[in-house]
């Protein structure tokens, strides 16, 4: 039992770099601040469609009716100032939770119209987890307000660099993305196909419908569908090679290695879509799903670097004291 339960420590509350967390918490937010702000306009064109196609659920399921334009309004400025400040890491203890929610009551309501946009999940979820964490202890706002407090004071709030309060967010996070993979899978065994899926019958008309489709509505189908819509075998290979990703999404969260690896073949996974399908998972396409499987911190080290060299040389170029001249 002692080695069982030490190895749940390390598998859940491995020690990581805060950089690591900070960065996958702008990265994200980015995402989802310009993700708002092209869609502003379909928002608010939102409430002028009949209340009868208005169906409540998720986080807005109390709502008898749609909002008023102006709470609409007040809604969507509201999450983009939150936004602002999730992406800074100011006041994170307010904002970071705030942000989080109003995104998840923004895009419920949104989902409530008609049509329920799956892909938003996976962004959801992580905004969630990063928001609820100590996603700003680095690379933020706070993190400088601190280290620019008064020295009797900033041993107060020193933080490590190192340390499993970052790492167990992040597996949370790579849980999460591979829990959703895990269950699309197991939604096509629940099917009426089940395992027959994977013989690529199911995956080519699945192609050819959706083509089909596209082209009644006027959208030009991609060519490679009908390209390879002779070629069975192609599809048994693409079947089985997304059944495999899905279903030992799991077992990639026993390991660092298996999980970038994992991450990678998921992630063309979705490139595979789109040139096959045309369909665009653009969080997931863009690989901001996937960042939690990756020393990411790596990228911001040059960064550091330059910015000690430029304090390091900006206070070896400092004028001397008049007690350093005496002495």
């Amino acid at each position: 039992m002692p080695r069982l339960s030490e190895w749940l420590n390390q598998l859940w509350f491995p020690a990581m770099p805060a950089t690591r967390l900070a960065l996958i918490r702008i990265a994200v937010g980015l995402f989802a601040f310009v993700y708002i702000a092209q869609r502003l306009t379909m928002f608010l064109e939102m409430n002028a469609n009949d209340p009868f196609y208005f169906k409540p659920l998720g986080a807005v399921w109390w709502l008898v009716a749609p909002l008023p334009l102006s709470a609409l309004k007040a809604l969507l400025t509201a999450t983009l100032l939150a936004n602002v400040a999730f992406i800074a890491g100011w006041r994170f203890r307010l904002t970071g939770p705030l942000f989080s929610l109003l995104l998840l009551a923004l895009l419920c309501y949104r989902n409530s119209w008609t049509m329920i946009y799956h892909s938003d999940n996976a962004m959801v979820l992580q905004i969630l987890i990063l928001g609820f964490t100590a996603a700003a202890d680095a690379w933020s706002v706070d993190s400088w307000l601190r280290a620019h407090t008064r020295s009797h004071f900033r041993s107060r709030y020193t933080l490590p660099a190192i340390h499993w309060r970052y790492g167990w967010p992040i597996q949370l996070l790579c849980a999460v993305t591979l829990s959703t993979y895990f269950l699309s899978g197991a939604a096509k065994l629940a099917g009426e196909l089940g395992w027959g899926w994977v013989s690529g019958d199911a995956l080519r008309s699945q192609v050819a419908v959706d083509a089909i489709r596209k082209a009644l509505l006027g959208e030009a189908p991609p060519e490679l569908a009908f390209a390879l819509y002779e070629h069975l075998w192609l599809f048994t290979i693409i079947g089985v090679l997304s059944m495999v990703t899905e279903l030992l999404a799991p077992a990639a969260f026993l390991s660092r290695r298996l999980g970038m690896f994992w991450a990678l073949n998921a992630f063309a996974m979705h490139w595979g879509i789109l040139f096959v399908m045309g369909i665009t998972f653009r969080y997931q396409l863009l690989g901001f799903v996937f960042l939690c499987f990756f020393p990411v911190e790596r990228i911001a080290e040059p960064i550091e670097r330059l910015l000690a060299s430029l304090r390091r040389s900006r206070h070896q170029n400092a004028p001397p004291t008049p007690i350093q001249e005496a002495l």
